[in-house]
């Protein structure tokens, strides 16, 4: 632009005078273009073309959101249709049907009849475990007892547990009065691996075979007949002596010592009445002069029904 205003300027000066003239070549004339106007037509183009631009894709999304909701609902419906069938085929526990249960009344029952009942009732074998217990109560070989019990309602994935009874518990009572030998008899006929230790203990205050205490176990206590227990008894035993050294001795003296030794003694005081002088005189008042039995017998007390007497005057 600078180079034009400088030619402008200087073309009539004389230095220029002998410049050859510049020709064009004759051109097809070109219509006289209105630089704004074509600017405000361009962008009024651009304008357009956007806004079918945004048409079509708007139209497209359309489409593409048609297709997509199509395809989710009927992927629903085919996931919905799987899962049913999932659910009620069982194939995964976490989806199964998982009725409920009302548990039968079983006790007392064997296990086969136990078990025809459940299923009966709903159970299949597999949600079934029997289990052998020692019971309190109840017959060998029957349901004592099962979780949960009849009467409550259960999940059938939850199952149920049946005790069977495999020998009852023995409760131990006060074995104190008994008879030893029906009480061995009553445990080792429950508790077959019993150890009975028995102490005999001399006493005239009962009766022989007399069970006067017991330890090792409480009364109440709830012993299994599959385990080992060892129980201990002192037992009542009739008192035995041998008579001896008892003539001669004060008679308060021998008396105190065999009664100390469990048995029972009396003493008797015989009658002077019809002595002569020289008898009376030869006598020691309060002395044993005759034990019965006689000294040498091996005695036995036997309760209160006998006894040892001394005699003395």
């Amino acid at each position: 632009a600078k180079e034009m205003l400088q030619d402008l300027q200087n073309c009539l000066s004389a230095e220029y005078a002998n410049v050859e003239k510049l020709e064009f070549d004759e051109v097809e004339s070109m219509p006289t273009v209105v630089i704004e106007e074509e600017k405000r037509k361009e962008k009024r183009m651009a304008q357009k073309n956007a806004v079918v631009e945004e048409i079509e894709d708007a139209q497209s999304v359309t489409k593409g959101t048609h297709k997509l909701l199509w395809g989710g609902l009927i992927g629903f419906i085919l996931v919905g249709v799987l899962l049913a069938g999932v659910y009620f085929s069982g194939t995964l526990s976490f989806f199964s049907y998982d009725p409920s249960i009302s548990v039968p009344s079983i006790t007392q029952l064997s296990k086969e009849e136990a078990l025809a009942k459940l299923i009966e009732a709903g159970f299949e074998e597999d949600d079934i475990t029997f289990v052998e217990e020692i019971s309190d109560s109840g017959e060998v070989g029957k349901v004592f007892d099962s979780d949960p019990q009849g009467g409550t309602q259960v999940k059938k994935s939850k199952g149920i547990r049946v005790s069977i009874s495999k020998g009852n518990y023995y409760i131990i009572t006060d074995f104190s009065d008994r008879d030893i030998s029906e009480v061995e008899k009553e445990l080792k006929e429950a508790l077959p691996k019993v150890i009975v230790s028995i102490e005999t203990v001399s006493t005239n205050e009962a009766k022989p075979g007399v069970v006067l205490s017991f330890s090792g176990v409480k009364s109440g206590e709830k012993l299994s007949p599959e385990k080992e227990y060892t129980l201990y008894f002192k037992v009542a035993s009739a008192p035995s002596v041998t008579i001896e050294h008892v003539i001669g001795k004060p008679v308060e003296e021998a008396q105190a010592t065999l009664s100390a030794q469990g048995v029972a003694v009396i003493a008797v005081q015989r009658s002077t009445i019809g002595m002569s002088e020289e008898e009376l005189a030869q006598i020691k008042e309060g002395i044993v002069v005759e034990v019965d039995p006689p000294e040498g017998t091996k005695y036995e007390q036997n309760g209160s029904s006998n006894c040892i007497t001394l005699y003395y005057y």
